[in-house]
């Protein structure tokens, strides 16, 4: 996200709007800040990133698909290679998918570039075990679950890039997966979704701190929910446009002759 877009509420700014719904806010000095009782500031905490959790399932986001960069390397040295193995990186704990769409790869001084076949693992397996001393650019690629590696006690388990044949330089790898938001902790922690989703998570949590009981918990439930529909709204006017029907109205007739050529289209086929 580019530093002028950045503007989405930090972990901090939710505490402060979800506990003033619940007033529960400090507001004992010159500016609203969160609860001071523990009890409570953990309770407005724990609010937000369910509210997160449960507003990432309401819809297909376009915030949930992000395009990443994978740097590759040739000795395995990489900050996210697998046992010093070339061929295998960690993904950022967010991603949960294997690749949508074209899978891509660059030089690092952008002179070349080129697209990488994504496919099964036990495919890039099975080239590997044939054939292991080959590099060169990226030709194939996959995504599992990570295993080999260790996790360090409260992270989460992180999912695996596999590319074949061992690359001969630092190529950029980019490409787009399905994510899901991680809980936020830092109050400087800011989410990956844009502005509009603020107000949806925020009358949300404030539903999380209410008992089923509460006399408001029907009205905060049907605020949370008309805000979730809203953001939906505003989503689909920022996705991109189709272009509509293309060539004619109609279908054409075929008239095949003796002599008409018939021919394969490449579409769905993958030249090699």
């Amino acid at each position: 996200m580019q530093a002028a877009l950045d503007h989405s509420l930090n972990f901090r700014d939710l505490q402060i709007r979800v506990a003033e719904m619940a007033n529960l806010a400090d507001h004992s000095g010159t500016k609203a800040a969160p609860p001071t009782d523990a009890i409570n500031l953990d309770r407005v905490k724990r609010a937000i990133n369910d509210a997160i959790a449960d507003v990432a399932r309401k819809a297909s986001w376009t915030w949930l698909r992000q395009t990443m960069d994978i740097t590759l390397s040739t000795d395995g040295s990489g900050s996210d290679c697998i046992n010093t193995d070339a061929t295998r990186y960690a993904l950022h704990p967010m991603i949960v998918s294997a690749p949508y769409g074209r899978v891509t790869w660059r030089k690092s001084d952008n002179t070349q570039s080129g697209t990488v076949i994504n496919t099964y693992t036990d495919r890039i397996l099975r080239m590997r075990g044939d054939d292991n001393a080959s590099t060169g650019t990226p030709r194939y690629c996959s995504v599992q679950p990570a295993y080999g590696g260790s996790t360090a006690s409260g992270l989460r388990p992180r999912m695996e890039f596999r590319v074949w044949p061992k690359p001969s330089e630092a190529f950029v790898i980019t490409a787009t997966f399905s994510v899901t938001p991680l809980p936020m902790s830092l109050d400087s922690d800011r989410g990956i979704w844009p502005p509009y989703m603020d107000l949806p998570i925020i009358k949300k949590a404030y539903c999380n701190m209410l008992a089923y009981a509460d006399p408001e918990f029907a009205a905060a439930t049907l605020a949370a929910d008309q805000a979730i529909g809203e953001a939906r709204a505003q989503e689909g006017e920022n996705r991109n446009r189709t272009l509509g029907r293309m060539g004619y109205g109609r279908p054409m007739p075929a008239i095949m002759h003796q002599e008409t050529t018939i021919t394969i289209p490449d579409i769905g086929f993958t030249m090699e």
